[in-house]
């Protein structure tokens, strides 16, 4: 069954420094006794004291014994050491404890403690409470000064501990003393327990921090939990705020208002955020508490930093024709709406030159640039930053820029090397036409043709009644042949994003303004234009078979 020993650490001369605690004859003793000290290390105040609770177990096959136990601590260079004594018996008696052990009480603060008398065996007796070296300033009452534990079971009592304004701060042993029989048989009849009051020297509370350093990266918000603890028995409504805070910090308590209890600190999470106003740099902050016109505080440093950015680039195309525009695109990120974003190229002598451009409200630009020489290029990204972002490089993406070939020529000017055919076609043809009409004026005009003489026959003989003459024939027409000329054929292919019949020269799409490759592949190719021409009946020019009139002599067409 375990007991519990209160061990008590004074400082004297500004003595404070850390005091190991150990039981230096536990080799000597049973193994079925333990010991443990909670803590195991004791830090005084200076000129004032600090304690621990010594628990010692014992076990059923623990031999009979009254035990002396040596305890001693080490620290500062010095040794000190004390002595108790340990009893175990089968008698039938009884033990004396408290809950808790220890208590804070501050000045004008009262706390209470719970005290348990446990039978051993089949005790049963009348036991009596009573607190000594009760200090100076210091009052006690129990609610039950006079207790009787059944058989082999406990009963309670509870401690009233009160600490006037006129008590000295200072941390106090006090005795709880249980005596059976008034206390005058032996001491099997009398057992001692220990409460400890730390008396503090103020009352109030006590800020928290989890940290003492914080960085915080702008637009990225940060929460911290802030603690407030009671002292002395303090328990009042507690306004937390942000002193010092610099410009362009904003910042949250979620709640504002706390209340700490004796023994139960109160939280609250503290909401951070530096915005593109902040400057960045380090600040001490105080997170600040006021109750009942007494304010704490407790600082922590805030180092602001700039949001790192990263650029990223891409082209559709690394190899182009001279005379293409390069297709050029990336994206910023985290996203600045607005950026301004530089194009550095980098021609095939190694000169540069920069095209400014603007991020849109995602992040992302674009460019379309015609390089003027035939060679290796690069390009590359560049953000010079600003006061809430740093600055940032994309890598450099290449590309080749050739000549365009012969065919590649043709196949871009057909339409106008058609356009020009036909002009000279029909300035030929006009030529022509002109020459002859001159050579007919030389001439003369031709022979007259015989008229025709239409013979009508007889009508039979008529009726006695009058008949109708029968109609004559219309006279016939001549005949005007329609030369049917070298149709129009103008090669088309398929948009490569939406599938668009276009013109096999587009360079991108008119529908959906697509960038359009160097070369068609097959499953893009699409059926030629073909446009059906005919030559003016008057004057030879080449138009349209659908034309009623010619473009050049005006001249009305056969149908």
């Amino acid at each position: 069954m375990p007991t519990a020993f209160t061990v008590l650490v004074s400082s004297t001369g500004g003595f404070s420094a850390p005091v190991k605690l150990q039981l230096d004859n536990q080799a000597s003793l049973p193994s079925s006794i333990s010991a443990v000290f909670t803590p195991s290390t004791v830090t005084p105040p200076a000129d004032e004291s600090g304690y621990a609770i010594l628990v010692i177990s014992t076990t059923t096959s623990t031999p009979t014994k009254v035990y002396t136990l040596t305890i001693s601590g080490t620290g500062g260079g010095l040794t000190d050491s004390a002595s108790v004594t340990l009893e175990v018996t089968t008698k039938s008696t009884f033990t004396v404890s408290s809950s808790p052990p220890d208590q804070v009480i501050g000045l004008g603060y009262s706390k209470q403690f719970t005290v348990t008398v446990t039978s051993l065996g089949q005790f049963s007796s009348l036991v009596s409470l009573t607190l000594d070296q009760v200090p100076y300033g210091v009052s006690y009452s129990f609610d039950r000064p006079s207790i009787t534990p059944p058989p082999g079971s406990s009963a309670y009592a509870t401690l009233t501990i009160s600490v006037g304004a006129n008590a000295s701060p200072n941390v106090y042993a006090l005795i709880i003393r249980a005596s059976a029989d008034g206390g005058l048989a032996t001491s099997d009849r009398v057992h001692y327990s220990f409460v400890v009051v730390d008396v503090p020297t103020t009352t109030g509370f006590q800020i928290n921090l989890p940290t003492a350093t914080q960085t915080i990266v702008i637009t990225q918000p940060v929460s911290l939990t802030i603690g407030v603890a009671s002292i002395g028995g303090f328990s009042s409504d507690v306004n937390l705020d942000l002193g010092k805070a610099p410009s362009g910090l904003t910042y949250t308590f979620d709640p504002g208002t706390v209340t700490p209890k004796p023994g139960s600190p109160a939280t609250s999470t503290l909401r951070l955020t530096a915005t593109t106003a902040a400057t960045p740099g380090d600040y001490d902050v105080d997170v600040t508490g006021n109750s009942q016109g007494t304010t704490n505080k407790s600082t922590i440093t805030l180092t602001i930093q700039r949001l790192t950015t990263q650029l990223s680039l891409s082209l559709a195309l690394t190899n182009i024709r001279r005379g293409d525009a390069i297709p050029v695109s990336g994206q910023i990120s985290p996203t600045v709406s607005g950026a301004s974003i530089n194009l550095i190229y980098t021609r095939p002598d190694g000169t540069e030159f920069t095209r400014p451009i603007t991020a849109d409200s995602n992040g992302a630009f674009s460019d379309q640039y015609v390089p003027d020489k035939v060679g290796g290029w690069g390009v590359r990204a560049e953000y010079s930053g600003d006061n809430a972002r740093t600055a940032s490089k994309s890598s450099v993406l290449e590309f080749q820029v050739t000549e365009k070939t012969f065919l590649q020529l043709i196949q871009e000017n057909a339409l106008w090397i058609v356009i020009g055919i036909i002009i000279v076609a029909a300035l030929g043809a006009g030529i022509f036409m002109t020459t002859r009409r001159r050579g007919e004026k030389r001439r003369g005009p031709p022979p007259a043709a015989a008229p025709t003489v239409w013979r009508v026959p007889a009508p039979p003989a008529a009726p006695p009644a009058v008949a109708e003459a029968p109609a004559l024939p219309a006279p016939p027409r001549a005949r005007v042949e329609r030369r049917e000329a070298p149709p129009l054929i103008l090669p088309r292919k398929k948009c490569s994003n939406c599938g668009d019949v276009i013109s096999a020269q587009a360079k991108f799409c008119d529908k959906c303004r697509a960038p359009q490759p160097e070369k068609t592949e097959k499953k893009y190719e699409a059926p030629p234009l073909i446009i059906p021409r005919v030559y003016c009946v008057n004057c030879g020019d080449v138009i349209s078979a659908q034309a009623k009139f010619c473009d050049k002599c005006r001249a009305p067409q056969p149908v």
